[in-house]
């Protein structure tokens, strides 16, 4: 993943589970992108509101 990447070119995915810390706070999730799994630091994600589900 580029860090540097414009938003366009962000890659998206799906949250599938959180690791919370030896203090009880989420810092790292697992994130499902269409080509890979990922572990990453929660501050390195931007929130996307999905739309209604039919």
């Amino acid at each position: 993943m580029d860090e540097n990447a414009k938003r366009g070119e962000w890659l998206t995915g799906t949250v599938t589970s959180i690791h919370p810390s030896s203090d009880g706070v989420v810092r790292r999730v697992t994130v499902k992108t269409p080509r890979s799994i990922l572990t990453r630091p929660v501050v390195k994600l931007c929130f996307i509101a999905a739309g209604p589900q039919n």
